[in-house]
């Protein structure tokens, strides 16, 4: 007998595009899991439930008693920062040859400091 939540499930199963063998794996269970909760032989526990809600992206509420909430939750996509795109266009300037003269003596002189500092200790 299919109850509410297996009618659900497999709608939004369904409208995820999801097979049952792909969902099984992103909850890390059997297809054969599915399948029961589908046909209404067994129903999920609390942990699977949860994570078959954040899967599906619907709440817990509409996932098992099919009445949508008012309020919606939507998925948070995060993208990796471009810093590039925070520099001014002066920041992006090519480097000149006092900066390169300077990258290069720097560590030169402090490499010169640091030798002379162990020859005479």
């Amino acid at each position: 007998m299919m109850t509410k939540f297996a009618e659900q499930l497999k709608k939004y199963r369904l409208e995820k595009q999801l097979s049952q063998d792909a969902l099984a794996e992103k909850l890390f269970i059997s297809r054969q899991a599915i399948s029961k909760w589908e046909n209404g032989d067994a129903t999920p526990d609390l942990e699977n439930l949860v994570t078959l809600a954040a899967v599906l992206e619907v709440t817990l509420d509409e996932l098992v008693t099919g009445k949508e909430s008012a309020i919606k939750v939507t998925k948070k996509t995060e993208k990796p920062m471009n810093v590039w795109e925070f520099l001014t266009e002066e920041s992006k300037r090519p480097m000149s040859k006092g900066d390169l003269l300077m990258l290069l003596l720097v560590p030169i002189i402090l490499l010169g400091v640091y030798l002379i500092v162990i020859h005479f200790s």
